[in-house]
């Protein structure tokens, strides 16, 4: 989780694209943002609320 929201925080991420990212992982099984990739669907939503 912490190398998460390292991620997040230093390529500016909104809590907003995380849970967007989120909603893509859990219904497509594809990441739009390669950074992002391997994340499961929870650790993104859990980011996006530590970030909100």
């Amino acid at each position: 989780m912490d190398e998460l929201m390292r991620i997040a925080k230093e390529h500016h991420f909104t809590a907003d694209q995380l849970i967007q990212e989120a909603e893509c992982v859990e219904e497509y099984g594809e990441w739009q943002h390669m950074l992002l990739l391997g994340y499961s669907a929870d650790m993104l939503r859990n980011a996006a609320e530590k970030l909100q």
